[in-house]
């Protein structure tokens, strides 16, 4: 009996370590906890200006406020924020990161390297470029809801990839990897103030495009939903075509798709072969046929394949005349399929990729017609 008493004390003294609270407790009032900050080039002799969204706990009408600070650093600008408020800065719910335009055309590993080195900042940060003249202003408008800017802004990406598909979501481990993937470009979404009756607010809208780390270029949101095929990052989203006419009047909605990229190589002649196998559903039909038949079926599909062949191709095509950056991937499947071939262009691909030639062959399913049958017909309201 007295052993087992021994035991349990000493089982007891193991367990106290492990049940002495949080070993770096603070109060909430101490702290800013910030949703989101933009980088702007600095104003004041120095190399940055940041503007910082957080959470004011002790207001329900204004539950945000912004505030702004310089530094020659990232770092250094960010401890300086604590001279003006008398609380630090606390950034392990920080959902978004905004970088001015001009800055990303210089360079933008150097505005990551302190996000991805401090240990409040998570991996899952989301980096957004900004269309405006400041990426602070993006921040100092209404959210058109109740959330944080920054909180929105994350939430927007997200719903987006399941009912749009026309902004590219890169979390800022995500674009980490593409910056330092051999045959892989960077690609980031824009985010802009959009005016309107109801106000000003901000809004995802298009991609930038990097060679190397700097931003050489755009696509808008109908570009990064055909390069998104070939990225295999569709997951949701309408694709319009135009059936019987010029005008886009069928929609269908995407339940999922997957391509496959496969290359051949001869002497300095590269080609692709981009395979794309998509599934959808009737979604709305505008025309005056009558689609949900066998035949009406197969005349959307073959519209809808050759929307897609000829969007992804045109794409493909301007971002290799334009932009001269793979954004596609085309290196990476040379890289991971023919290393040895990889290995005598990579160093020249940025140029080689311009001269990639390529086939989109795509395959689209219409598996249903949602709940409507036929075709509704406008009614003749003469008799």
């Amino acid at each position: 009996m007295k052993c087992r008493k021994l035991l349990c004390v000493f089982l007891l003294t193991l367990c106290l370590p492990f049940l002495s609270g949080c070993w770096n407790y603070r109060e909430l009032d101490s702290l800013n906890m910030v949703s989101a900050f933009a980088i702007d080039p600095g104003t004041q002799g120095h190399s940055y200006h940041l503007t910082f969204e957080f959470l004011d706990a002790t207001s329900q009408a204004q539950p945000s406020k912004t505030m702004e600070t310089e530094g020659d650093t990232i770092f250094d600008a960010i401890r300086n924020a604590t001279a003006i408020s008398q609380k630090k800065l606390y950034f392990s719910s920080c959902k978004t990161v905004i970088v001015n335009q001009d800055l990303a055309r210089k360079g933008i590993c150097a505005l990551f390297d302190f996000i991805l080195r401090d240990a409040e900042l998570r991996l899952t940060l989301l980096p957004l470029i900004s269309k405006e003249k400041t990426a602070g202003e993006i921040l100092q408008h209404e959210s058109q809801s109740s959330q944080l800017i920054g909180l929105e802004l994350a939430k927007v990406l997200e719903q987006d990839s399941i009912y749009l598909a026309k902004a590219h979501r890169v979390p800022i481990f995500d674009a980490y990897s593409m910056l330092h993937q051999p045959g892989m470009s960077l690609t980031l979404p824009f985010v802009e103030i959009n005016s309107s009756k109801s106000g000003k607010v901000p809004m995802v809208d298009g991609t930038a495009v990097f060679r190397d780390d700097k931003m050489v270029g755009s696509l808008d949101p109908e570009e990064t939903q055909y390069f998104l095929y070939v990225r295999n990052e569709i997951k949701g989203g309408l694709l319009l075509t135009a059936v019987n006419g010029s005008k886009k009047n069928v929609s269908l909605e995407i339940l999922g798709s997957h391509t496959t990229l496969s290359s051949q190589t001869a002497g300095s002649r590269i080609s692709m072969q981009i395979s794309i196998h998509t599934k959808s559903e009737f979604g709305e039909n505008q025309s005056v046929k009558d689609l949900i038949t066998q035949a009406g079926l197969s005349e959307v599909q073959q519209c809808a394949e050759k929307t897609l062949r000829e969007g992804i191709t045109d794409v493909i095509k301007r971002v290799q005349s334009d932009y001269e950056s793979d954004i596609f991937g085309f290196g990476k499947e040379l890289h991971e399929n023919t290393p040895v071939y990889w290995n005598k262009v990579k160093n020249d691909w940025n140029h080689k990729f311009t001269s990639v030639e390529f086939t989109v062959e795509p395959q689209m399913i219409i598996q249903g017609s949602a709940t409507a049958r036929g075709n509704n017909k406008a009614v003749d309201q003469n008799g």
